[in-house]
């Protein structure tokens, strides 16, 4: 069925991806952001791994494993620490909005690494965008869910997610979106399972494995987990990296504003979360922005 048109593919990652945001919000109401993302990608590894020794997966064995590293330092080990931080000092529905800009460094590190320029309506594009984030910004003050902290960390996550990729499609002409997808999740396990269980032996647990399992026994954060760690990474990430493998970065990236919307409705209905006039202005300067920079282009991502 992807194959025949990988845009659904897109289409699933951006619905479950917009999603992830409620979820992971409601769970930094009872974990700290590492404690998650440790729980989040355990949960991960013990599925993709489950389907393997089932068969109803086979992962290729690389070659050179060290392509496989660097994306996965960049995502989802910086990328996720980066978002798990934002959310947890804004909103799901700012961190939404802050999504919207990935395509932005997109175009930027197309024009560096790619050597493709943007044409003139696509700079006035990515100002419109640029002028929407710091709208958000200036009104942080105003809005009891949001700080620069966090504005300034979801900025700096959404640079690794541009950066990723961008990564991700070049590694699509040796890997399989599956062994891409294996890789990734294990690298954020490795990283984040030893700082959750530091973290709660540092804050006097005397045992740190059933302090870092214990919250499981409620379930809204069973709930949660598993919604971030068997859709939205393993299913969220193969449905993105066969869409990269399939399509340029650029055509996938324009559809990070439907994941930016459905963070935003999220984060309002299930949440309550609220935004205000200006941040409402500034979210649609960045999707009008994001959209402009995506009509005008003329890219051709290389093969």
């Amino acid at each position: 069925m992807f194959k025949r048109n990988p845009y659904l593919a897109v289409i699933g990652f951006t619905a479950v991806f917009g999603f992830s945001f409620v979820f992971s919000r409601a769970a930094l109401g009872r974990l700290d952001p590492f404690h998650l993302l440790a729980l989040r990608f355990l949960f991960a590894v013990v599925l993709i791994n489950l389907l393997r020794l089932l068969r109803i997966i086979r992962i290729e064995r690389a070659g050179s494993i060290k392509p496989l590293l660097a994306i996965g330092l960049i995502q989802p080990i910086l990328y996720f620490s980066l978002e798990t931080l934002g959310i947890h000092h804004t909103s799901a529905a700012i961190s939404g909005l802050m999504v919207a800009v990935i395509p932005i460094f997109t175009l930027i590190f197309a024009r560096v690494f790619l050597s493709e320029k943007p044409n003139r309506y696509q700079l006035a594009a990515m100002f419109v965008s640029i002028a929407g984030v710091a709208l958000i910004g200036l009104n942080y003050g105003e809005a009891a869910n949001v700080s620069m902290l966090g504005l300034m960390v979801l900025l700096g996550a959404a640079v690794a997610a541009a950066a990723a990729t961008v990564m991700s499609r070049w590694l699509s002409r040796s890997y399989s979106p599956l062994t891409i997808t294996y890789a990734m999740m294990h690298m954020g396990l490795l990283a984040f399972l030893p700082m959750a269980l530091a973290s709660l032996a540092g804050s006097g647990s005397d045992n740190p494995l059933k302090a870092f399992l214990i919250p499981l026994l409620e379930p809204p954060i069973l709930g949660a987990v598993a919604y971030l760690g068997f859709g939205a990474s393993v299913a969220g990430f193969f449905l993105l990296n066969y869409a990269l493998a399939h399509l340029p970065s650029y055509k996938v990236g324009v559809f990070d504003t439907l994941t930016t919307l459905i963070a935003i409705t999220a984060g309002v209905v299930f949440l309550g979360e609220r935004l205000t006039p200006i941040q409402i202005v500034g979210g649609i300067g960045i999707v009008v922005g994001v959209w402009g920079a995506q009509y005008f282009s003329k890219m051709k991502v290389r093969t």
